[in-house]
């Protein structure tokens, strides 16, 4: 409820009308179930637009009616102010329309019937997907593990051709690390190297 294109008054109520609960003393007179959920104030508003679902309403101060304060208010439906912004030379606030429903009211009676069942199908189909996606994955790493497997046997034999071909004993790398590696009595074999020294 407002009053606009009023210099006295400016106030603002939201009422809900589905109000359920008890009804205060002075309202028991009223058939109507309603009540009084925020009051708002707007100086000099001369238009509420309600946008297309219902949720929010714009109220404006036009150029085009007089030049004070002029601008919009933003609300929520329960009176909520949510965006306030003073614009100079203001003139129109209009809601973008909303698009048609490009289905019937039967069809959209049907997806509501049937929703559960259909979710339940979307989700197995996202699911497979999912397990798809995993597989793939797990596929690639494994070729990629075979191919570096591959690559890691074909070089131990050249190393192995090679030290042949030197007249050097065949040591296979594990050999070569194993035995660089110190025994468990501790035994081991420690290098000191200095590489520069400074007197001062």
């Amino acid at each position: 409820v407002a009053t606009v294109l009023s210099q006295q008054s400016f106030d603002l109520d939201f009422y809900d009308f589905d109000y359920e609960g008890e009804k205060d003393e002075k309202d028991k007179d009223l058939t109507a179930n309603l009540a009084l959920m925020n009051t708002a104030e707007h100086y000099g508003v001369t238009d509420i637009d309600w946008d297309p679902s219902g949720r929010f309403v714009a109220t404006s101060a036009s150029v085009w009616k007089h030049r004070m304060e002029n601008g919009y208010h933003l609300y929520d439906f329960r009176g909520q102010l949510l965006r306030e912004d003073p614009i100079d030379q203001f003139k129109q606030f209009a809601w973008r329309p909303r698009p048609e429903r490009l289905l019937s009211k039967e069809e959209q009676k049907t997806v509501r019937k049937n929703l559960r069942e259909w979710s339940k199908q979307f989700e197995e189909e996202d699911v497979a997907r999912k397990n798809t996606a995993n597989r793939a994955v797990v596929e690639q790493r494994r070729r990629l593990l075979d191919e570096w497997l591959a690559w890691r046997e074909r070089t131990t034999a050249e190393l192995r051709q090679e030290r042949e071909e030197e007249g050097l004993p065949a040591i296979s790398p594990e050999e070569a690390v194993a035995k660089d590696e110190p025994s468990e009595e501790g035994e081991g074999k420690y290098v000191e190297e200095i590489l520069e020294e400074i007197l001062e």
